[in-house]
């Protein structure tokens, strides 16, 4: 009997030993369509990092910023929080948070539909194929907006196999996500699946004035039909919602004051606070000699200490979205090879936002928008090749409107700002000028901004690549676009209905009628204020309210397959961003004329880009290394300022220089290893004009100098299964969140870790999961506001901090059928 136990354990360890691992496959061939036709990734002339669902789901990233964060020379923004999704690539990127009339520069695609809205960018992350990022201008086929790269999302389509997943995670602050998917085939030529996400956690920061703030609530889904008629046709419907409802993640509150540039430092001086305007007193501290100005107290200073998860917030902030999408995608191969592909999408977008923008206990200034927005697009593709060419030519059209909303409430800033101009109108009697600023500006007074945009685009367009030797492959791409918009925006200081909300109950409140009018062709401050003993100026004239562009884009690459391991490729990508229309959220630079009427518009941007890359394998197929490097000659960059509260978007020009590496390499069967390394040399020219008029080069936002990336992996049988235990970090060096490169806008460098173990069953139907999150619970922003101002100047007096998540645990287990 012991023989025959000893027997058993070691046929057992035998076959343990003998299971074959089930890592991460990180070099598993990953087939692309960055050309618009399925290509293996190191085939194609392109910087492009992918992932396929397998990968992500192995690796246990669940959201986008868990997949961009491992792309070198990519970066993601989210100036309000999770309702809004910008991408930087390469030092390319978009700050407006004005609202959903402005796109990004970075394209993003879902199962290749433009998504032109920001917020509708944000949305939940399951049940995907893969995930691309492409670097670097794709004007020829992606098309618009495409300047700085694009990323695109491809979901998992139905198959006539019966196969599905179900997964469940709980967490830190009572975090339960469920997600999803079930397909199969419903007859032998209609293929089904329905994927959905849920997710809930509870508040991440204490509020001693209420409820806590930046909570948890979405849910996804989503229906796909695919029916093929043949072997030589398919049509797949594609019907999807959204729903996100959340309290928003408020800022942390720091006193800050400008300096002799008038950028923002943050002041550690206990004796100051933030601002009401009024008595100006000089005040010498910190800064090595710089002299500032702390005005009337406002009367607070976070007492907190700085901690960045607690906090005095008298506006309970909220995020509302809803999304819906309609896609029919219908493609057909003809007898010849030939291929037809026509795309039809429709979508709308409903946002309603508030936030509590100063981040103290008192009704100040509490920022609103509000998006109801419809999309429309079509395409149509025609590929087809020969021995020795691919080639690919499309039509595409887009409408994009809406009906948006930007403003306030803001008594208590107003109260602060025009209060020495009442006292001095009523001749310096402190009691009257009390009374008659409160009357005039009570705390539900506030900006009141509706606007409205129309975009309709239409190009078409044409690429081929021909095969001039067996070894070396030129590509040319052309696409002509005409885009044309429309806006009409108006300003009134109108009361709303309490300091926390966003709905106007009495909407011109003074009776001057419309602060600022920009629409119909002309502009206007008619209704700006006239007072005994003086006015505003009155400025009208004739406006650009309508815009009408057409533009190339072109693309001419050579590709140079040196070995059957290598690719050497170089390139010159021209990629354009047509203008558009500000809507700032406070107009009166514009209205006094401080800025021009002519900044309401801002021209198109057009990139010129330079790029030679390498991709190799080698150590026998077990490692892959790909790198670029890069230059960027950038006319009429379309920078972003935040001036007082005037924000709007601006032409200058910029140069970007850089280069990245990716290694992704699997030395045994257990272990995986993924690392990532970028370099930007960036500069805005006179991107800043300082108080005394000089202008000042800048760094563009979110734009480190050095990020570096990496995951390891490592898994050994057990079980009959299989364990491993994972590390990924993100690093980012110093940045900046805006482009005035603030003292208190910069972002020390720091390094992000997660890590993760986990067990696989031999079939790899289960998997369970325990992960941590910022290990390490590192304390980073992802977004400042320098409003380092005396309220006359549309300052706080403070700079609002948005920081990411703290240290999050979690367990996940999944269950996977048919694939």
């Amino acid at each position: 009997p012991m023989a025959m136990k000893r027997i058993a354990l070691v046929s057992a360890v035998a076959a343990a030993i003998a299971i074959p691992t089930t890592h991460a496959a990180v070099l598993e061939e990953v087939v692309v369509t960055a050309q618009k036709r399925e290509q293996s990734l190191q085939d194609v002339g392109i910087a492009v990092s992918a992932f396929t669902g397998e990968q992500i789901q192995q690796l246990g990233w669940d959201t986008a910023e868990d997949v961009l964060s491992q792309v070198p020379g990519v970066t993601m923004i989210q100036p309000n929080g999770p309702s809004s999704f910008y991408v930087n690539v390469r030092g390319v990127a978009q700050n407006d948070f004005s609202g959903d009339n402005q796109e990004s520069p970075v394209a993003v695609y879902v199962d290749d539909v433009y998504v032109a809205s920001p917020t509708g960018a944000a949305f939940q992350m399951f049940d995907y194929d893969r995930v691309e990022v492409l670097r670097g201008p794709q004007g020829t086929l992606f098309g618009r907006n495409a300047t700085g790269g694009l990323v695109h999302y491809i979901t998992r389509r139905p198959t006539q196999e019966f196969e599905g997943y179900i997964k469940a995670t709980v967490g830190d602050y009572s975090q339960f996500d469920v997600e999803g998917a079930i397909g199969g085939g419903i007859t032998d030529s209609i293929s089904g699946r329905l994927s959905f996400s849920s997710a809930q956690h509870d508040g991440l920061i204490e509020n001693s004035f209420g409820e806590d703030l930046n909570d948890n609530d979405t849910w996804a889904i989503r229906g796909q039909l695919l029916f093929e008629f043949g072997e030589s046709s398919q049509l797949l419907l594609n019907a999807r919602a959204s729903d996100l409802d959340n309290t928003n993640a408020p800022f942390e509150h720091v006193v800050a004051r400008p300096n002799a540039q008038g950028l923002g430092f943050e002041v550690s001086d206990p004796n100051v606070t933030d601002l009401t305007g009024g008595d100006f007193d000089t005040y010498t501290g910190e800064g090595s000699g710089i002299i500032y100005t702390p005005w009337q107290d406002y009367g607070y200073r976070d007492p907190d200490g700085g901690e960045p998860f607690n906090g005095s917030y008298d506006t309970i902030g909220y995020i509302k979205v809803e999304t819906q999408g309609y896609t029919a995608n219908f493609s057909h191969t003809f007898g010849n090879g030939m291929e037809f592909v026509s795309i039809t999408d429709y979508n709308t977008l409903e946002r309603d936002y508030i936030e509590d923008s100063d981040a103290g206990p008192r009704p100040f200034f509490s920022f609103s928008v509000k998006s109801d927005m419809e999309q429309f697009s079509q395409e149509f593709r025609l590929s087809g090749e020969t021995d020795n060419m691919r080639w690919v030519t499309g039509a595409y059209y887009l409408n994009y409107e809406g009906d948006l909303f930007i403003g306030g409430p803001a008594g208590g800033f107003a109260q602060a700002a025009f209060g020495p101009l009442v006292l001095g109108l009523v001749g310096g009697d402190p009691e009257l000028g009390v009374a008659v600023t409160q009357e005039l500006f009570p705390l539900t007074f506030g900006f009141d901004s509706p606007f409205s945009t129309t975009t309709e685009s239409l190009a078409v367009f044409g690429q081929m690549e021909f095969d001039i030797t067996d070894a070396l492959t030129v590509t040319a791409g052309l696409r002509w676009s005409n885009e044309e918009k429309e806006t009409s925006f108006n300003q009134y200081f109108s009361l709303f209905e309490t300091p926390n909300s966003n709905t106007v109950a009495l909407q011109d409140s003074l009776g001057i009628g419309k602060f600022w009018s920009y629409e119909n062709g002309r502009y206007s401050n008619i209704g700006a204020w006239t007072f005994e003993g003086g006015a505003i100026p009155l400025i009208e004239g004739d406006a650009e309210t309508t815009i009408e562009d057409d533009f190339f884009t072109a693309k001419l690459g050579l590709d140079y397959r040196l070995s059957d391991d290598t690719l050497l490729y170089a390139s010159y990508n021209r990629g354009v961003k047509a203008g558009g229309f500000n809507a700032p959220l406070d107009a009166t630079l514009f209205a006094y004329g401080a800025l021009p009427p002519e900044n309401m518009n801002f021209d198109s941007e057009t990139l010129n880009a330079y790029e030679v890359g390498f991709k190799t394998s080698f150590l026998d197929g077990l490692a892959r290394l790909n790198g670029a490097i890069y230059y960027y000659d950038y006319q009429d960059y379309q920078a972003f300022a935040l001036e007082s509260l005037t924000l709007y978007v601006f032409n200058t020009d910029a140069e970007n220089k850089g280069g990245e590496l990716e290694l992704q390499i699997s030395p045994t069967d257990r272990l995986d290893i993924l690392l990532g390394l970028s370099y930007i040399d960036n500069n805005v020219d006179d991107a800043y004009t300082t108080p005394g008029g000089e202008t000042l080069d800048r760094r563009a936002i979110m734009t480190p100098e050095i990020n570096a990336n990496g995951v390891i992996r490592y898994g050994w049988p057990m079980a009959g299964g299989e364990m491993f235990v994972q590390y990924d970090f993100n690093y980012l060096d110093d940045h900046f969140f805006q482009l005035k490169n603030s003292p208190v806008g910069e972002q020390d460098a720091y390094v992000v870790s997660n890590i993760r173990a986990g067990y696989t069953t031999a079939d790899g139907a289960w998997n369970v999961t325990a992960f941590v999150n910022n290990v390490t619970d590192e304390e980073y922003k992802q977004m400042v506001f320098d409003l380092a101002a005396s309220p006359a100047g549309g300052g706080f007096g403070a700079a609002e901090y948005f920081y990411a998540d703290p240290q999050w645990w979690g367990v996940s287990v999944s269950y996977n059928w048919g694939n």
